[in-house]
């Protein structure tokens, strides 16, 4: 296994990479989710069922007790009216799936990009949700379960891999990636981060890692600075850990970059005065892994 084979690229890079394999497990996840409500949405066996008033009733009279009138856009509130969601004044139509669908995209439509106003839109959102998994048809609460269940998975996926959470709500940058989700994340979000990438991805960040390390003992990329500090070199290993490299590289490679440190360290104990040159030692020795 060749730890070193992404070395050509650039934190930068690496970082770029890895956004865009998250992105893209995320967008399969979320693809999966979309298709579990499609088939509810799309029946069109179900489409004029009626849906449970209730759990979106008390989402509702919870954000207005909690936040205020002012919380929820009027369009919407007006909206919520006609239903009788609000509490308020006598509903004008019913709400089906078909119209839970529509006030979905009417939410949608009014979260905006305020922070605030997109976590109470979510909370509306999820309590529609939840009235599907409460209707009478089962056929339709058990679609609702599905996507329900589906839904939770990504959310959870999500939280487990903190950058993963950060990539979708874009805020993770290709500049900072590696330091902050790798080079000092925690040992299980690393973990759950690297199960969750494609080989090519693992190898890249592997790679940045091996290059970080050897820079830190005192060579570049292409070991041109100079000598090979072994200090350094262990310092760092001790610093990044062993459980947090274990989580990247596996035992065998964690192993593996223990032994150039033990390696490095042999090298150097040649007597004074003998012509033995050390500089270039990262790039031969972690080229081998």
């Amino acid at each position: 296994d060749n730890m070193r084979g992404g070395s050509n690229m650039s934190p930068y890079e690496a970082g770029q990479q890895a956004i865009t394999a998250l992105k893209s497990v995320d967008a399969s996840k979320k693809g999966t989710v979309t298709a579990a409500y499609d088939a509810l949405r799309n029946n069109p066996n179900l489409q004029k069922e009626s849906v449970p008033l209730l759990p979106i009733q008390t989402a509702v009279g919870k954000i207005l007790q909690d936040y205020g009138d002012d919380a929820i856009p009027k369009n919407v509130i007006t909206r919520l009216h006609e239903y009788g969601l609000s509490g308020q004044g006598t509903p004008s139509k019913t709400l089906t799936v078909q119209e839970a669908e529509k006030l979905k995209t009417l939410l949608n439509n009014n979260a905006g990009n305020d922070r605030s106003t997109q976590s109470l839109t979510k909370i509306l959102k999820d309590s529609i949700d939840d009235a599907y998994t409460q209707m009478g048809n089962k056929e339709a609460s058990d679609l609702a379960s599905k996507a329900r269940g589906l839904a939770h998975e990504r959310f959870q996926w999500q939280d487990m891999v903190p950058a993963a959470k950060a990539v979708v709500e874009n805020r993770a940058t290709p500049d900072d990636f590696i330091k902050q989700y790798v080079l000092n994340a925690n040992t299980k979000e690393i973990s759950n981060m690297m199960l969750s990438l494609d080989g090519q991805t693992q190898q890249a960040l592997k790679a940045q890692v091996v290059n970080h390390l050897a820079t830190k003992a005192g060579e570049s990329v292409h070991g041109e600075l100079g000598a090979f500090s072994q200090a350094a070199y262990n310092k760092e290993l001790a610093r990044l850990g062993k459980e947090r490299l274990t989580a990247l590289f596996g035992k065998d490679g964690y192993a593996t970059l223990t032994r150039v440190g033990r390696a490095a360290e042999s090298m150097n104990r040649f007597p004074a005065g003998d012509s033995v040159n050390t500089s270039k030692t990262a790039g031969v020795l972690l080229g081998q892994m």
